[in-house]
């Protein structure tokens, strides 16, 4: 179901469909009718499942730090800005100020990507803990 999410620019209303077909799933799984008084979080618990939201926020920053460290022409790209005007209204976020969100979250910034350790052992345990405050 999440194939491929990393490289969504994801709109809260696709957010909102993901979630409701995990809750479908989770529920289906573990033979739970839709009218049943068990909630979503003592689900996931009981499967030992993380938040989908959380989930799609650290698969994006596990690519974007496979992205920035690799070839410069690629780190050209990602801080390529198109000229011209945006459209009236709401604009849609782009893929990289999801990143930019995702890494004021977890208090990191790029360049913290670039120590591959450090990056993996950073991303592996704030998603430990985030994982444990949803239990």
């Amino acid at each position: 179901m999440l194939y491929g999410c990393e490289c969504w620019p994801i709109k809260k209303e696709d957010l909102r469909r993901l979630e409701r077909n995990e809750r479908t799933m989770l529920r289906w799984m573990c033979h739970i009718k839709p009218g049943g008084n068990t909630s979503t979080e003592d689900i996931r618990q009981k499967l030992g499942l993380s938040d989908l939201s959380r989930e799609i926020g650290y698969r994006r920053l596990r690519w974007f730090g496979h992205v920035y460290c690799s070839s410069n022409a690629t780190k050209r790209i990602l801080d390529l800005q198109v000229a011209g005007r945006r459209k009236r209204g709401c604009p849609r976020m782009s893929w990289r100020e999801l990143v930019d969100g995702d890494l004021r979250d977890r208090l990191l910034s790029p360049r913290d990507a670039l120590d591959r350790v450090f990056w993996k052992r950073t991303l592996a345990s704030r998603m430990q803990r985030l994982a444990n405050s949803c239990v």
